[in-house]
């Protein structure tokens, strides 16, 4: 399909991505032609989850280790059914405005800490062959403070998005 009948919505559970979807239900509800792909990225692992000490006895090892599997499975579990919450909720607004079902597609993305969120959003984008990406203005604010850098991630598109439409819901 022709990349410019793509669009990506990198949603999270933020006002600004209820704007963001919600601005792109009004522009495209009823429009036949295109497709949209809901982006989410889960936070990376917190670091205690990571970080699990270590004792010296063997067999205390194992059984911390395989405790914190299971502690890392539950926070995985439980943060993709919040995502699954997320997609939900999109496209329930886009459906409201007339978006056919087969149009929508959804990817699910875990984020380490050493990667750059607005570079995991542009290479989704052209992966899925999408020419366009929508982001609120306070998208993904709630992962600005895992990084280096306090940008917003609006901001970060905007210098980084060569060759495709980004808009930017405020």
């Amino acid at each position: 399909m022709d990349r410019t009948k793509g669009i990506l919505i990198a949603i999270d559970d933020s006002e600004g991505s209820r704007r963001a979807v919600a601005y792109v239900a009004r522009m495209m509800g009823g429009r036949k032609g295109f497709r949209i792909r809901l982006f989410h990225v889960l936070a990376p692992l917190p670091p205690r989850l990571v970080d699990f000490p270590v004792g010296e006895d063997p067999g205390s090892t194992w059984r911390r280790e395989a405790g914190a599997k299971d502690v890392r499975a539950a926070w995985v579990a439980q943060s993709e059914k919040a995502a699954q919450a997320v997609f939900a909720r999109a496209k329930a607004i886009l459906r409201k405005a007339r978006i056919p079902a087969h149009a929508l597609g959804t990817e699910l993305v875990t984020l380490s800490t050493d990667q750059d969120l607005a570079t995991i959003i542009l290479e989704a984008a052209r992966t899925s062959q999408c020419g366009t990406i929508v982001v609120g203005r306070e998208t993904y604010a709630g992962l600005r403070g895992l990084f280096r850098r306090h940008v917003h991630v609006a901001d970060e598109l905007i210098q980084k998005a060569q060759g495709l439409a980004l808009w930017v819901a405020e």
